[in-house]
């Protein structure tokens, strides 16, 4: 354990561990809510460039590409 959790004593170490664990949750949550923001944003922006006509740029082949090739090794991406 690192030195200054190794001073505490069992009722405090208890409590410092929760609290870590709440940290934690937090910022998992956090990450998660983000995660699925930019999923949101990237699938609409497809649908966007998709109804404009210029979902056949370089960038979207390259894509299509890795996704085809992940697919065949059995990796799937949530967005396509």
């Amino acid at each position: 354990m690192p030195p200054d959790l190794q001073k505490l004593n069992d009722e405090q170490l208890k409590a410092e561990i929760q609290k870590k664990q709440a940290e934690r949750s937090a910022m998992q949550a956090e990450i998660q809510k983000l995660s699925k923001e930019r999923d949101d944003y990237i699938a609409q922006e497809k649908k966007r460039l998709a109804t404009g006509g210029k979902l056949d740029s370089f960038d979207q082949k390259i894509a299509d590409v890795i996704h085809a090739e992940a697919a065949k090794k059995g990796i799937r991406y949530a967005v396509e």
